[in-house]
């Protein structure tokens, strides 16, 4: 039988334990648009990429090595994400974006765990820097799904070891970098940047597809939603702006945190944007 290739997004509420051993609450699914913030001139600085004198960032083991064993109810993930990123002259990392994803929940506290690292920053003859490199890190992960009283899943993923990771010189080395804020997700729909003008488009790198008998429904033309994806190209606050009444709404936002994309950028800075897709048979932007 032929089979039809669908491609779905939607929202789910995610929980995610990280490598701090702190629950991350995600924004819900469907939360109210935060009036955008007033923001600040980006800090700009220089990247000394090979520069004689220079000694790179180094990753510093955690304060707790590992993380506490337990059983695991769920499901085992594993998987590796890639990341490109910069560590400025205090030691903490900004602008991490994905080079490469796994295409489920580990993204999340992939990006958790990158932001919870303590990092000896560059030096350069002996002075602090600001320096770019590249992390490909390797997790293995327990994902548990629960109901609350009126039916609502959600799901929290731990860590079930230390995760593995390797710092990289960067692929694309740059003379200087705008430095993103300190990613904080309460005010994540407050710094929503407008696309148009300095602000790209973000670029989609990663979306799944699923297949459907011939004898599921089609949906008739076009559903729209809209999201915000963030600085680090995850999506977030999902909205269905259109009905969706031509197939499976709870498919389909099982799909959405599945998609992944290169983040709009400020004046090179990566920044939330929020972007308006409809679906159907395929994708397309608006």
């Amino acid at each position: 039988m032929r089979k039809t290739r669908w491609e779905f997004v939607g929202a789910i509420s995610l929980v995610a334990a990280g490598w701090a051993q702190q629950p991350i609450a995600l924004p819900a699914p469907s939360g109210t648009q935060a009036s955008a913030a007033p923001q600040a001139a980006p800090e700009r600085v220089k990247l000394f990429n090979g520069a004689p004198g220079l000694m790179a960032p180094l990753l510093l083991p955690p304060l707790t090595p590992n993380p506490p064993k337990n059983r695991c109810n769920g499901l085992k993930r594993s998987g590796s994400v890639t990341f490109s990123f910069i560590v400025d002259s205090e030691g903490r990392p900004r602008n991490i974006v994905f080079e490469h994803v796994t295409g489920n929940e580990l993204d999340y506290l992939a990006v958790h765990v990158m932001e919870t690292d303590v990092f000896k920053p560059a030096t350069l003859n002996g002075a602090a820097v600001a320096g770019a490199g590249m992390l490909d890190m390797r997790l293995q992960a327990c994902s548990e799904t629960t109901k609350d009283q009126r039916g609502h899943k959600s799901t929290t993923i731990r860590l079930v070891s230390a995760p593995d990771q390797k710092i990289e010189l960067p692929r694309d080395p740059q003379d200087e970098a705008a430095l993103a804020p300190i990613s904080d997700p309460e005010t994540l729909l407050a710094r929503i940047e407008q696309i148009g003008g300095s602000v790209t488009r973000p670029k989609r790198i990663f979306s799944p597809q699923m297949e459907g008998p011939d004898d599921r429904p089609m949906p008739p033309g076009s559903d729209k939603f809209s999201m915000v994806v963030d600085e680090h190209g995850l999506p977030y606050d999902v909205q269905a702006v259109s009905p969706i009444e031509s197939y499976n709404f709870d498919e389909a936002t099982r799909m959405v945190r599945r998609f992944r994309y290169r983040p709009a950028r400020k004046d090179g800075m990566p920044v939330p944007v929020r972007i308006s897709i409809e679906i159907g048979v395929v994708v397309r932007y608006d």
